[in-house]
C-alpha cells in the first residue's frame, strides 16, 4: 500500500490517497476534506496491446471496495506513518467500517 496525505501549511489534514493492490488490480480510495470518500481503478495505460508505448496511467470511478480489507491493509503501515497521521486517517477509514 502507498499512503499520500496531502497536509496545508497550517499541517491540517486536507486528503489522503491509499492506493492498494499495486501489482494486479490497483485502486485507489481518495478522502478529500469537504468532500469525503471516492474510490478510483488506475488504468496502468498497458492495456492496449496493439499500441508500441505505454500510455499515461489515469485513475477511473470503481465505486466498490471493501472498507474492511482496506482498513487491515492501512493497518500494515503504522510503523511507516508519523502517529498523529496514522491517527487521523484511522478514525477516517474506521468511519467507513463502523456497523450502522
Amino acid at each position: 500500500m502507498d499512503v499520500i496525505i496531502w497536509i496545508d501549511e497550517n499541517r491540517s489534514i486536507k486528503a489522503f490517497e491509499l492506493y492498494y493492490d499495486k501489482n494486479v488490480n490497483e485502486h485507489v480510495l481518495v478522502w478529500r476534506d469537504g468532500s469525503g470518500f471516492s474510490h478510483l481503478a488506475v488504468d496502468d495505460g498497458e492495456q492496449k496491446p496493439v499500441l508500441n508505448y505505454k500510455e499515461t496511467p489515469i485513475l477511473i470511478p470503481d465505486g466498490v471496495f471493501e472498507a474492511d480489507r482496506i482498513m487491515r491493509l492501512f493497518e500494515t503501515t503504522r510503523e511507516d506513518l508519523p502517529a498523529e497521521l496514522f491517527k487521523f486517517v484511522h478514525h477516517e477509514l474506521g468511519k467507513l467500517t463502523a456497523s450502522p
